[in-house]
């Protein structure tokens, strides 16, 4: 089960979701004279899976550059289309909120929005299967360029806002790898990492379309949505010709402000935005939760 909360959508949004994964890639763009996390991460990885019995590949791959790094996740995406990886991608670098990435010992900057159009395809190819480890200084802010109207770059995304504190997330990561090998509940793992925060894909769709609703269509919202389609209809018009008119118009607006919220506008959003992947929540769903 992953749960939610959102100040827009409400305390709690609930709904069943399937995450499928078959591998852990460690990226490791860091210099070599820093703290080699990459490789220990790697071991752990190794270790994990030959404990837990758990059939997931593990790799590292060095990023020297930003054309070493683009090679590695070009080739990924190719393995996620002709041989069925599905991975989870960890990365180990230095980061920060408002440039992106550093690469490699020459410290190539690699930006949150060219990141983001390398992942995309990568989730794209692996059918929107994508998880993202960012073991990164404000790794979170790789969410930064995301836009609900293309596919999203990645299904989940664990990473903090703030500098990272090594020795906490050291710690808290090996309980997110086990729990998810043991489990495969993807919930259950992100919780082991109250370090970082999650975000999660159809989180942003629910809250992204339940918020328009919810201002547009719903309660208040809706009342002020008819006042302003009157509005405009009156001076398309030049003015109503009498009370028949204005109240037929009224209806009209009402009817379709009420037709906004349907399964179709949910299918407009999700779309482009899941692409393959089915919405793990269903209109009846998130419409419940809403007027409830």
């Amino acid at each position: 089960m992953v749960q939610y909360t959102s100040d827009t959508v409400g305390p709690i949004f609930q709904f069943k979701s399937q995450f499928a994964f078959n591998a852990v890639i460690v990226i490791d763009a860091l210099r070599e004279d820093d703290l080699q996390t990459g490789i220990t991460v790697y071991n752990e990885l190794r270790d994990l899976r030959d404990y837990a019995k758990h059939e997931v590949r593990t790799e590292r791959i060095v990023a020297a550059d930003a054309g070493a790094l683009r090679h590695a996740l070009d080739s990924i995406r190719l393995r996620c289309r002709d041989d069925g990886l599905r991975p989870i991608l960890h990365f180990e670098a230095h980061g920060e909120r408002g440039k992106g990435l550093e690469v490699g010992a020459a410290g190539d900057i690699f930006s949150w929005p060219a990141l983001e159009s390398m992942l995309r395809p990568i989730n794209v190819a692996c059918v929107g299967n994508l998880g993202i480890v960012m073991a990164v200084c404000e790794g979170l802010y790789a969410i930064t360029p995301l836009k609900l109207h293309r596919h999203a770059p990645f299904y989940f995304l664990l990473g903090t806002q703030e500098q990272i504190r090594q020795g906490e997330l050291a710690d808290q990561l090996p309980a997110f790898y086990r729990t998810l090998f043991e489990t495969v509940d993807l919930d259950a793992a992100l919780a082991k990492v109250p370090a970082c925060k999650p975000f999660h894909a159809e989180k942003l769709l629910a809250v992204a379309v339940g918020a328009y609703w919810a201002r547009e269509c719903m309660g208040g919202g809706a009342v002020e949505r008819t006042e302003r389609l009157l509005t405009e209809t009156k001076w398309q018009l030049g003015g109503f010709a009498d009370t028949e008119q204005l109240r037929a118009i009224r209806q009209a607006a009402k009817a379709k402000i009420r037709s906004d919220v349907s399964a179709e506008i949910l299918e407009r959003y999700a779309r482009p935005f899941l692409g393959q992947r089915e919405c793990s929540f269903t209109f009846e769903q998130l419409r419940a939760y809403l007027t409830s």
